[in-house]
């Protein structure tokens, strides 16, 4: 059996063999899956092989990311993890493959986890916090989670929640089912609970949700941000920065050429992102792949990513974009952003969310349509249902987006010119 490169890989599809085995990556074997060569992780349970689903050469990934999955999963099973369809589908979501985990699970439902930490307060605690806890648990916001395998919830949805309640005015109330919630997943994460509930460990270490000031009596309390103006934007690149972190400072840019939301910046990784080529003309470009689940809107998106910002992606070789020891998720929280922006260092008069609306203004004032900014800030991208693209349209409606999102970068490279001029 031959190591696996594309000159095989491409002979192997013009064949009628069934079946090659890598020889650099042990586990790691290519099938047919309707007749396209597809990756599978190969183990033996038993005495007999079992087979699972990696993904399809190409449509979904490239031999090194195939060697990577394997090699992750190999190193899984040593460790004496259980690897089955369900852990593989979770894996595939993780790397943005999927959606949501197409393997059914069989652990207990949100609200059997939750009447379960319950019954341990009632016995363990005062009948006040049982009582309290109770109360914080009919929080509306959680509904929609009462049916939800507890090992599918992720941080982000709790976080989401937990922001939606301070945004309220209850923030309190935010802080305390912030608690709760952290107290419930470590009873969950218990080395007696954790198999039968199969939740992450420490996901929710550090769990709260953002510092919001209680608004002044007899006002509103808000401060009034603004779009930043392209001048403000080029300071903030031109030395603005020199103080914060070198993490920090790689995502702001991001953010600030491209526009996309803090949780997006927060939750990329260096697989996200492809040097590919327009295959009509053979242009060069940087591809960012957003999976679905960093995203808003649930779907996948794509960008190209200016020059000026792919920097911020080449000083990584594989793994989160913006690494953080702090986190529990391994990457920095998306707050340390808004923070960044506002009373921890640079009290700046705009939020990051506010790039997106100065992106919008540049784009439109290009004149390149009133919809455009929506190609680029993952907004509706003038497709009903469907979400899906054939090749040639994804990479004719990425020459698109090239194109409006030139119009931001412009005016932010001629304010970082004014800037030198004026300096010089």
């Amino acid at each position: 059996m031959p190591r696996l490169t594309v000159a095989v890989m491409d002979a192997f599809q013009r064949s009628e063999q069934k079946k090659l085995a890598d020889t650099q990556q042990r586990g790691l074997v290519v099938r047919r899956k309707a007749g396209w060569p597809t990756f599978y992780f190969r183990t033996q349970v038993s005495g007999g092989d079992i087979l699972f689903l990696l993904g399809a050469w190409r449509r979904e990934m490239e031999i090194d990311e195939a060697r990577r999955f394997a090699s992750d999963l190999l190193y899984d099973l040593q460790r004496g993890i259980v690897i089955d369809a369900e852990y593989v589908a979770k894996k595939r979501v993780a790397l943005g493959l999927d959606d949501s985990v197409v393997a059914p699970s069989s652990k207990p439902s949100f609200m059997q986890a939750q009447r379960a930490y319950l019954e341990h307060i009632r016995a363990e605690r005062a009948a006040a916090t049982y009582a309290d806890y109770s109360k914080a648990f009919r929080e509306p916001l959680l509904d929609p989670l009462k049916d939800k395998p507890i090992d599918r919830i992720s941080r982000e949805e709790l976080a989401e929640i937990v922001d939606q309640i301070s945004l309220s005015g209850r923030q309190r109330t935010a802080e305390k089912l912030a608690v709760i919630l952290s107290g419930m997943w470590t009873y969950l994460s218990h080395d007696a609970n954790i198999r039968k509930y199969g939740v992450q460990r420490a996901m929710l270490h550090r769990f709260k949700p953002l510092d919001r000031k209680p608004k002044p009596k007899g006002t509103s309390g808000a401060v009034v941000k603004r779009e930043p103006t392209p001048d403000e934007v080029a300071a903030l690149l031109d030395g603005g920065l020199d103080e914060v972190s070198d993490v920090l400072r790689a995502a702001t840019t991001l953010l600030l050429f491209t526009g996309q939301r803090i949780t997006t910046i927060a939750g990329a990784r260096r697989e996200h992102f492809t040097h590919e080529v327009y295959p009509k003309t053979e242009r060069p470009v940087l591809v960012w792949r957003m999976p679905s689940e960093n995203l808003k809107s649930k779907r996948p998106h794509a960008i190209p990513v200016p020059k000026a910002a792919q920097w911020t992606v080449e000083r990584i070789r594989d793994g989160w974009l913006f690494p953080s020891d702090d986190s529990s998720s391994g990457h920095i929280y998306p707050g340390s952003l808004t923070h960044l922006f506002g009373d921890r260092f640079l009290k700046l008069p705009f939020t990051p969310h506010k790039v997106r609306t100065a992106l919008t203004t540049a784009v439109r004032a290009a004149k390149l349509g009133r919809d455009a900014p929506k190609l680029i800030l993952d907004h509706a991208e003038n497709r009903s249902g469907d979400v899906t693209l054939t090749h040639y349209d994804f990479w004719e409606e990425l020459e698109e987006k090239e194109t409006i999102l030139a119009s931001w970068v412009a005016e932010i490279e001629a304010a970082l010119e004014r800037r030198r001029r004026i300096a010089a």
